[in-house]
């Protein structure tokens, strides 16, 4: 777990260098930074979901 939250944290730190040297303002990079961990969160849940479903032979 921790691994993954550190990946995360680093991917995070990349994207905002990316956004800066862009120019891109500080508001709209976090903005877009926390839609991104939002959409990437729905998503591992949903992974999740679908594994659990699958190891338990819902499908």
């Amino acid at each position: 777990m921790l691994d993954r939250s550190m990946t995360a944290i680093e991917r995070l730190k990349e994207l905002r260098r990316e956004y800066i040297s862009k120019g891109i303002d500080a508001s709209a990079v976090g903005l877009e930074l926390a839609g991104r961990e939002q959409k990437r969160l729905v998503l591992g849940q949903k992974i999740d979901e679908l594994e659990y479903e699958v190891l338990n032979g819902f499908l």
